[in-house]
């Protein structure tokens, strides 16, 4: 197949684009035959191989891919993907932005955004050391860390809240599953430890076979987090997060601040 300037000719992932001229420079240094193409929806530019055209493989970093809305950009230094922290950027993406998402309701649906410079990856990898909290994350490997967008937010309603270098930070996550929580505590069996805030307190409650257990009312995100965690055990059915840190069921006990009375399930039994 022939290449023919000014022709237009699609990619499988970017768009189509159109031949500007041969790149006699690129070519006469690899060796190979290369041209000068533009793609049409971005207008970014570069040089590709005769084969790259022909298989329609050429690449457009700028083209948004990710819910239409998010692309990959170019790093400074040429760096891979991060795999992991790509995960974590496409699914903020698709919480806010992709209506089939299972979080959309929670997110995108009550307004939530993210920022312009965060729809590339590639400022997002720029960005996330910078994020208060990457230190304490460097520091403790051994703890799993979320990107939370709530605390720096507070006073500020969902449907004005955004993902952004100014509105992030790095929090383990025990404590952003309890701040998601607390945010919306009048979802009954939510997923984060079965933990509830109210009236400024930290109330646990499990669901099982149709029945609720009121597991007791506490001070400390924390404490709630594994008094949730050993109810479920105690129940069979799994911890939640095992990044929490341990505290002793003796220890949960003694800091529940719901009558004996109340509380349908005791971890330890009186005798």
């Amino acid at each position: 197949m022939a290449i023919e300037i000014g022709k237009v000719y699609p990619s499988t992932e970017s768009g189509n684009f159109v031949v500007l001229c041969k790149d006699e420079e690129a070519s006469k240094l690899y060796h190979h035959t290369y041209y000068k193409i533009q793609f049409l929806y971005t207008g970014y530019k570069k040089s590709v191989r005769y084969d790259v055209i022909k298989r329609g493989n050429a690449y457009d970093p700028y083209f948004p891919k990710i819910c239409g809305i998010g692309y990959l950009g170019e790093t400074d230094d040429g760096s891979t993907i991060d795999m992991t922290l790509f995960r974590n950027w496409e699914n903020i993406l698709q919480r806010c932005y992709d209506i089939n998402s299972q979080y959309y309701y929670a997110y995108g649906g009550k307004g939530v955004t993210v920022c312009p410079r965060w729809h590339c990856y590639a400022n997002f990898l720029k960005d996330y050391p910078n994020l208060p909290g990457y230190k304490d994350m460097i520091s403790h490997p051994e703890i799993r860390y979320h990107i939370d967008k709530d605390i720096l937010q507070q006073n500020i309603p969902d449907y004005q809240k955004v993902y952004s270098p100014e509105t992030c930070m790095l929090v383990p996550a025990y404590l952003n599953s309890v701040q998601v929580a607390k945010d919306h505590f009048h979802e009954h069996n939510n997923e984060y430890y079965n933990v509830f805030y109210r009236n400024g307190k930290y109330d646990v409650a499990l669901q099982v076979n149709g029945m609720t257990y009121r597991i007791g009312r506490y001070e400390d995100p924390i404490v709630a987090a594994n008094a949730a965690n050993h109810a479920r055990e105690l129940f069979g059915i799994g911890i939640l997060n095992t990044d929490v840190p341990y505290i002793s069921k003796e220890e949960v006990n003694a800091q529940n601040t719901r009558s004996v009375k109340k509380t349908m399930v005791r971890f330890i039994d009186d005798k």
